[in-house]
């Protein structure tokens, strides 16, 4: 029994070793996914960084960030990510992010500037990147699918 109650114990902290909180702007985590969605190490030019990750089924995994970000870090961010600017009316918001993430915000994708890119395997999409930035604010919003 003590075997048993250890194992679980044991998954129980990897399990939640690496999420995210979206509730608190730039805690160790959520710098680490900008990292892994960015390509890019966080610097002074980005703030405020919020993540949150989606992974049950049948939704394909998806991660969002909030953050702020220099004209220069979003300029970073698009490079790194083979970023394409796009008609912000192609973003059709179907990928599901719990009502409880206030700062995964409808009305200022709408305002924000918009950039996509895809990445293909064997001749279908592997992973898409999407990326709104406001310049007026510097809010952004970035998200990562897997399919």
């Amino acid at each position: 029994m003590k075997k048993y109650l250890s194992f679980l114990f044991g998954l129980l902290l990897l399990c939640t070793a690496g999420c995210y909180d979206p509730d608190t702007p730039d805690t160790k985590w959520n710098k680490k996914a900008f990292r892994n969605m960015t390509g890019l190490v966080p610097d002074s030019g980005i703030k405020g960084i919020r993540a949150h990750e989606e992974l049950f089924p049948p939704v394909d995994p998806t991660y969002c960030m909030a953050f702020t970000a220099t004209p220069e870090a979003v300029a970073r961010i698009v490079d790194k990510r083979k970023m394409k600017k796009t008609d912000p009316s192609e973003w059709h918001d179907n990928f599901f992010v719990p009502p409880s993430i206030k700062w995964w915000n409808a009305e200022e994708r709408k305002i924000s500037d918009y950039y996509v890119a895809e990445v293909m395997r064997n001749g279908t999409t592997d992973v898409m990147y999407f990326l709104w930035h406001d310049p007026k604010t510097g809010k952004c919003q970035f998200m990562m699918v897997y399919f």
